[in-house]
Order: C-alpha cells, then structure tokens, then sequence
C-alpha cells in the first residue's frame, strides 16, 4: 500500500505536489485541532470570549485558508490552468474560506451571554 502512495507521489508534477502537501499538511493539522478541540483544549489564537474581537487571522481561519488553498490549487492545475491561475486560485478559495470561518465564529459568539446580573444596576430600581 504504502508504495502505491510513493508511486502515485512520484507521477505528481512539482506544483501538483506542493498543492497537495499545503493541502494534507492543514488537512493533518485540523483533525489535531479538532480532536485537541473535542477533548476540551481551548487552542485559538486571537480570540476574546468577553467581547466579540476575532482576529481574521485565528488558528481556524488559518486552517481553512491552508486547506483550500492546497485543494483549489490542486483543481486549478487538473483542469488545465496554469501555475500563477492555480496559485490566484487557491489564494482567492483560501481567502473565501478563511473569511467564511471569521464570519461563522464572529457570528456563533454574538450569540453568547454571560447569564449574571450586575448588581450595580439593581440600585434604586423597583
């Protein structure tokens, strides 16, 4: 099995490869992040619970914009496309995905409340 992988590496082009590295190598990346995410490990970067301040470029955007980047990269050139249409390509997928991601977690934490009272406010009211 594993020199059916080497052979079908090997008939790659160099770009094809490259694609396909950036590809599996977040592919990889983001299953770890999801399992470390499952069993409880709080592994974001630029994330603030208390406000709604997400960084475009969190650990999650990252991740889809390495993703799709590789794999529409990969589309590009099996269809045809030239390397510099492959890498617009892959950029403008990447970009669209890592934006997307902003916007869902931008979205899903507006949604979010902290459920106390301040009793500060309950001074003087009735």
């Amino acid at each position: 099995m594993l020199l059916t992988w080497m052979s079908w590496w090997q008939s790659l082009s160099a770009p094809e490869q490259v694609f396909w590295g950036i590809g599996l190598i977040f592919s990889l990346l983001f299953i770890i992040y999801l399992l470390l995410q499952i069993i409880g490990h709080e592994t974001d970067l630029d994330l603030d619970h208390g406000d709604v301040d997400f960084a475009f470029w969190g650990l999650r955007s990252l991740l889809a914009f390495g993703m799709f980047l590789g794999y529409a990269g990969v589309v590009a050139l099996r269809l045809g496309l030239g390397l510099w249409a492959a890498i617009l390509a892959g950029g403008l997928a990447g970009g669209l995905a890592a934006w997307l991601s902003y916007l869902v977690i931008t979205t899903l934490l507006r949604l979010q409340s902290s459920g106390t009272l301040d009793v500060y406010n309950a001074i003087g009211q009735k």
